[in-house]
This record gives C-alpha cells, structure tokens and sequence, in this order.
C-alpha cells in the first residue's frame, strides 16, 4: 500500500518554514495574494505485500518524480518542414503515484517519453479558409499537419510567433492522460478480469507551474472501469484539476483522506505551513497504521516541493535504526 498526500503551497519562498508572525510571513507575496506559491507532495517510501497484516519488502522506494517537460519548434529549410530540431523551452513537473510500483513503472516510462517530446503544431484549417494560424502543442505520436507535407510561408512559424506561444498546464496534464491511455492500451487486446485491473489500477498525481500564466496546478489521475454485462472490463483515464486549498489523497484515502485535509486546512487557517502539517500528518499516519500490527505503509516519509527554486527534497523522516 502506499500514502501520498498533494496539495498547494501558501508560504514564502525562503528556506525552511515560514510561520506566524514571522518578516518570512508578512512579506510573502503569496501571503498577500492568497495564491499558491507552490506544490507540495508526501510520500512513503515501502514496498508491502497485499494480505493482512502487510509486511514490508522493500523501504526506500521512490513514489515521488521530477519529470522534465520539453516543447520543440519545427525546423525549416526554406519554405519546408525539415524536422524538430530546436528546443523551444521546458519546465519541471512533480508526479507521484500510489499502488503497483510494477504497472506504475510502465506508466512512467510513457510519462516521461510523451513529455519530452512534445512539439509546437498548428490547427488544420479548412481547405479556401485563411484566418491567421493557430498554434497549439501535439504529442508526438499525434497526426501532425506541419509533418505532411507543403509550403509554409514566410509569416509562419516566425521568430516572434514562437516566442510569444508557451505551453500551458492544461497542455500538460493533457499529456499525462494520454500517456496513462496509450500504457493501458495494451491492456485491452486481452481480458482483464477484476485482480487483473486491481494490478492495472495506479492513481498519480501531478503538479506543475503553468508557463503561461505562472500559476501552480495540480491534476489527480484515476484509471477508472467500466463493464457491460458479458462483456470484459474497460478501463480509461479520469482526470481532474485540484482546487487550491484542496488536498489529493493516492492509495490509503478511503481512511485517511477526510483528516489529510483537516491537517491542511487546520494549518492553513492558523497560516502555518501546509506542506510541513501534511508531512507531519503522513508521519503520524505511519505511526497509527504500524501500531495495529501492519506494515502497509512505512518509512523512509519523504516530502518533496516545486516553487520557483525548481524541485527540492524538503524532508526526509527514515527509521530510527538508520
């Protein structure tokens, strides 16, 4: 099993923790705007079988990712598409997932390989139409227009439309859900019966900086089942944007989701740090969990943070016998 708990930063970026009545506090930008100055996520770190009581395999294993985004602008020789040479820009994500660390392995690798490659396309316009083009990001195993052939013209694809387009967090989290589709696609050329989509069944969660408009977001990610009667189960891809104050909860939730976001809104209301009361709150977690005589969920407890410094490892609680 496994307990992770996501959610929005509230404040200042120095280092360490900012809290009541502190000069950190009061001349925080995000403590006067009330916006999120950043993602947090907390994690275990075990590896546990599934029967009861769990044991512990393995501790130690990471459950918390920085991912890197890169966008690349097409490469014209005249008025034709060579290729994707050229990075336009990139940006950092943290993803973490809870549940089979085998199927969540192939998940990431299709994470990871969709995000580095995406690339600036443009919308296909109907044939005698010409309203000025209209950029947009594809994936790479996407049908792209500019890759079919043709004569682009001087005024597209120019330095100045490439600099003025960014990716945006929607963007993003687009990706992320196709990217948990096309690993499951081969899922469904077989019969998955109900253990099998159990295994199938690994929740992430990812957040990010939108580059467009420099605001934190947070997406959760479900892999959801759907049956008709004689038939296989179906799986696909639920994806929904965390609002801010709003914490997600992967793998223990049902237990432990309502008082994960009393600890965060306790502390936000007393203008303490979030991310320090949710690490606290995973901490505890363990302890309650350890002393009914299981091993679900275990230490190392790791939190880990994406601001404008980029991605840090905040803190790190390992068993007293490390």
């Amino acid at each position: 099993m496994t307990l992770v708990v996501a959610g929005y930063m509230f404040d200042g970026p120095p280092a360490g923790y900012a809290w009541l009545g502190s000069a950190a506090t009061r001349g925080s930008r995000a403590a006067r705007t009330s916006e999120p100055n950043g993602i947090f996520i907390v994690a275990d770190s075990t590896i546990s079988t599934t029967g009861s009581p769990s044991q512990t395999l393995l501790s130690g294993f990471r459950k918390i990712y920085d991912v890197r985004a890169t966008l690349w602008q097409p490469y014209f020789i005249g008025e034709y598409f060579k290729d994707y040479r050229t990075e336009h820009s990139s940006c950092q994500l943290l993803v973490a997932f809870a549940g089979s660390t085998l199927t969540a392995q192939h998940y990431l690798n299709s994470i990871t390989t969709h995000l580095q490659n995406l690339r600036i396309s443009h919308r296909q316009r109907p044939m005698g139409q010409f309203e000025p083009i209209e950029y947009v990001v594809r994936l790479e195993c996407e049908k792209n227009p500019v890759e079919s052939g043709g004569v682009f013209s001087d005024n597209t694809y120019t330095p100045n439309d490439m600099e003025a387009f960014q990716l945006t967090a929607d963007d993003l989290a687009r990706a992320i859900q196709h990217s948990l589709e096309h690993a499951l696609s081969t899922a469904k050329k077989y019969k998955v019966d109900k253990q099998g989509f159990d295994s199938l069944n690994t929740p992430f969660v990812a957040g990010m900086r939108c580059p467009t408009t420099k605001k934190y977001r947070l997406f959760r990610f479900d892999i959801l089942e759907t049956s008709n009667p004689g038939e296989p189960l179906s799986m696909y891809v639920d994806m929904i944007a965390i609002a801010p104050l709003q914490v997600a909860v992967l793998g223990m939730s049902g237990r432990f989701d309502k008082r994960a976001q009393a600890a965060y809104d306790s502390a936000f209301s007393a203008n303490r740090s979030t991310q320090k009361a949710c690490f606290d709150f995973l901490q505890q977690a363990i302890d309650e969990v350890q002393k009914g005589g299981s091993k679900a969920i275990d230490l190392p407890a790791v939190l880990k943070t994406l601001d404008e410094r980029g991605v840090t490892k905040e803190l790190v609680r390992a068993p007293e016998s490390e």
